[in-house]
């Protein structure tokens, strides 16, 4: 990362971190040592390294996910609107937790389940920030969730991108 010709800008997030960044590289020189795959296989490695990113499954994701629906049913809405959109959540949170334990894998279900997990998620995070009325301000945890939410929608490839790979691979559609 720090060769010479590789550049690396961070993007600072509403939460003050820098857990992104824009990467250039520009004629970095690399020994052939230094190779991930096979000549000109580029493409295929960082496809694998987005694919393993984009998994939320395995048992550990799970579990985060089983965490997350117990906490969502845990909450309470007085207004019907909010009560409605928290069981919405929930059978989709649902939906996703049986697709994780069904699917066998491979690129275009780990973009599946990533587009469902972040969106998720964000919606999850703003029906919460709701549940809270005028303390959604206050600064504490939650708020830091909040605030991170619509990173993790470009984390791993953005949810347009997710979408687009659906689109083709899963459902045949032109590009």
């Amino acid at each position: 990362m720090h060769a010479p010709g590789v550049d690396v800008r961070p993007l600072k997030q509403m939460t003050g971190d820098e857990e992104f960044c824009e990467v250039f590289l520009d004629d970095v020189p690399m020994p052939t040592d230094a190779m991930l795959g096979p000549e000109y296989g580029g493409w295929l490695v960082a496809m694998q390294v987005l694919q393993d990113e984009r998994g939320s499954s395995g048992t550990a994701g799970l579990i985060s996910l089983e965490r997350r629906l117990a906490h969502l049913a845990s909450l309470k809405g007085d207004d019907r609107v909010l009560g409605d959109e928290l069981v919405r959540l929930l059978v989709r949170g649902h939906a996703l937790k049986t697709m994780l334990m069904r699917s066998g894998g491979g690129p275009a279900l780990s973009s599946a389940a990533k587009l469902m997990r972040t969106e998720l998620e964000f919606d999850a995070e703003i029906l919460e920030n709701k549940l809270r009325d005028a303390n959604g301000l206050l600064l504490d945890e939650r708020t830091e969730r909040f605030l991170y939410a619509p990173g993790m929608k470009i984390a791993g490839g953005s949810s347009e991108i997710q979408r687009n790979i659906i689109a083709e691979r899963i459902l045949g559609l032109p590009r």
